[in-house]
């Protein structure tokens, strides 16, 4: 099955779902290439998985064809590599400590960065519950003698006050540790919302690497919000939340988690007329926040067993009719159904011959043969 979708279509929200082996990623990833190659919209991928940190590399002409039901000859493939390369400059991977290439693609995060009540959030202070240690904490930022600063800052700075407040705000930064994540950088060095401000085709973060829940969090929270903040100078970006249900889950596991979700659903809500566009992925569909997925008017529905999760898609997805959607658990791996402004008329088809390499990839069962 073949279909070919409408690159204007991505200037709605989309929504991407499958369980496990039904092709998503594979799928996700022929969408960014095509876009890449078609296209000169701007791409943002939060990659939890680590799934497209090679997305700048092309895979083998051999590989190609082994995903493809048409083989591509060596000049199409020649042709076709020089094209990627005009792209892959462009494209841009940054990673945590040691895994990144070198310093410039570190994923650091600079504190000032963050919203306020954001930073209040990493200390776990509420305004109003910590009053007098919030209240501390305001007047050390306001000491600063520089809109840049980084928490090692902020901590030293309160280490130099005298008031029971202050000593209170020490012991809980202390306490937490969270000065001592790698996450973070110094004012003076580059962090992840200077690379936002570069001049790249496609940005590719991998949070999947971070040492924790919370940072991952910190990093959705610090690029989503930075593109909202932004949104008035309406340069087109699609962001692509994969593993959406960990960044604007229906039901947040915690305040950060919360501060992600809340600036995913401003721009689901709004972004569009911004040129913010979500492309979300998950393997369940009820986790993703109903104020994001509700948004959603293109479908790309894999393989999917769950009938409660089919029906929470059916209640939202009224332009793919019922009948289509009850076909989803017999798809064979990389079919799906395709709905909403990307094709003319709601319609089945599959994903094949991807060109770049793939990131993450499932543990070999060499184990199941005996030796």
């Amino acid at each position: 099955m073949r279909a070919t979708l409408r690159a204007e279509g991505f200037d709605r929200h989309t929504f991407l779902c499958g369980q496990s082996g039904s092709g998503k990623t594979f799928a996700l990833g022929v969408i960014l290439e095509r876009l890449l190659l078609e296209t000169s919209l701007r791409i943002v991928v939060l990659d939890p998985n680590s799934d497209f940190v090679r997305l700048d590399r092309m895979r083998s002409l051999a590989d190609v064809n082994r995903t493809s039901s048409s083989e591509l000859s060596p000049e199409s493939y020649e042709e076709l590599l020089e094209r990627y390369r005009r792209v892959a400059p462009k494209l841009k991977v940054v990673r945590p400590a040691p895994y990144a290439e070198d310093a410039s693609k570190l994923l650091r995060i600079r504190f000032s960065d963050l919203e306020r009540h954001e930073q209040g959030l990493v200390l776990g202070m509420d305004p109003l519950r910590d009053r007098e240690e919030f209240n501390a904490y305001w007047r050390a930022i306001e000491g600063l003698s520089r809109e840049r600063y980084s928490l090692s800052e902020v901590k030293e700075t309160v280490v130099r006050q005298f008031s029971e407040e202050a000593r209170q705000l020490g012991l809980r930064i202390e306490n937490l540790g969270v000065a001592d994540w790698s996450l973070w950088c110094s004012a003076d060095e580059p962090s992840l919302v200077d690379v936002l401000e570069e001049d790249w085709r496609c940005l590719v973060i991998d949070s999947g690497t971070l040492a924790s829940p919370a940072e991952q969090s910190i990093v959705a929270a610090a690029v989503l919000g930075h593109l909202w903040r932004h949104r008035h100078e309406r340069q087109p970006v699609l962001i692509v939340a994969d593993e959406a249900h960990n960044i604007c889950p229906q039901e947040p596991a915690d305040n950060l988690e919360a501060a992600a979700t809340n600036h995913a659903i401003k721009i689901a809500g709004e972004g569009r007329k911004f040129g913010l566009y979500l492309l979300v992925a998950t393997q369940r569909p009820s986790k993703i926040h109903a104020n994001v997925l509700s948004q959603c008017d293109n479908l790309v529905l894999m393989k999917m067993n769950s009938a409660s999760d089919l029906a929470h898609i059916s209640q939202i997805f009224s332009q793919a009719p019922g009948t289509f959607l009850d076909q989803s658990p017999h798809f064979a791996q990389g079919e799906c159904l395709l709905a909403g402004k990307i094709v003319r008329n709601p319609t089945f088809g599959g994903f094949e011959g991807r060109f770049s390499e793939e990131g993450g990839t499932d543990v070999p069962t060499s184990w199941a043969t005996s030796s």
